[in-house]
C-alpha cells in the first residue's frame, strides 16, 4: 500500500495516479478485512489477542507521535487510528520529522516484530482544512497537475452513497464556495438564503 501511495505522488498523469490510488485502497481494504476477521468471534480466523494487539500498537504509535510533535513545539489538531493532523510550521516541521523517525526507529527496535520498522511520512499538506468531527473533514490540497487545488473530503454526505442527493449537491456547493473560492461571510449568507428559498418554495 505504501509503495502504491508513493508511486501515485510521482505519477506521469492523472490516470496513472488514479490507478495507483486504487491499488493503495485495495491493500487498505484487505488489511482492514483481515483485522475484522481476527476480531470476529464467528470467523474461522478469530484471534482476539491479535486484533487487540493491532489496536493497542496503533494507539501507542499515535500517542508517541503526539508526544514527539508537542516536544518539537507543533500544535496537534487531530489524531485518529494511524494519522495525525498538525498545524504546519516550516521552522519546526523538518526537526519534527527527524526526531520522529529516530523515536519510531527506537520503538520498532524494541518490539518483537519480524519486520522492525515503522513507516512514517507526511502524506498530505492541506492549504486549507475544515475539521468537523472524528474522521470527518474537508480540505484543499495544491497538488493538481495544472497547479490548481484539489478538494479532499472524508466522512461527509458528499461521499456517502446513502445520502440524499439534494444534501450532497448542496454540501458540494458549500465546500466549493468556502474552501476553493474562499468566499466571505456575505457570499455564504447569500448562498444559504438561496437554498432556504428553494426549500420554502418547494423547488427541491
Amino acid at each position: 500500500r505504501s509503495s502504491a501511495n508513493e508511486r501515485s505522488k510521482v505519477a506521469s498523469s492523472e490516470a496513472v495516479r488514479a490507478a495507483e490510488l486504487r491499488t493503495a485502497r485495495a491493500w487498505k481494504v484487505l488489511g482492514v478485512s483481515v483485522y475484522g476477521a481476527m476480531g470476529n468471534p464467528h470467523s474461522r480466523y478469530y484471534r482476539r489477542e491479535v486484533a487487540a494487539a493491532v489496536t493497542a500498537t496503533g494507539r501507542a504509535h499515535l500517542q508517541l507521535a503526539v508526544k514527539t510533535a508537542e516536544q518539537c513545539g507543533l500544535a496537534v489538531l487531530y489524531g485518529d487510528t494511524d494519522s495525525l493532523f498538525l498545524l504546519a510550521d516550516p521552522t519546526k516541521t523538518d526537526a519534527f520529522q527527524r526526531r520522529a523517525m529516530k523515536v519510531f526507529e527506537e520503538f520498532a527496535d524494541s518490539s518483537n516484530a519480524p519486520l522492525r520498522r515503522v513507516l512514517l511520512r507526511v502524506e498530505t499538506r492541506f492549504d486549507r482544512l475544515l475539521l468537523i468531527d472524528k474522521k470527518t473533514y474537508a480540505g484543499v490540497v495544491a497538488d493538481g497537475f495544472d497547479g490548481s487545488g484539489r478538494l479532499v473530503v472524508r466522512g461527509l454526505e458528499t461521499r456517502r452513497g446513502d445520502a440524499c442527493p439534494v444534501v450532497r449537491h448542496a454540501q458540494e456547493e458549500l465546500l466549493e464556495i468556502v474552501l476553493m473560492k474562499q468566499a466571505d461571510i456575505d457570499t455564504v449568507v447569500r448562498w444559504l438564503n438561496r437554498w432556504r428559498k428553494l426549500f420554502v418554495d418547494g423547488a427541491v
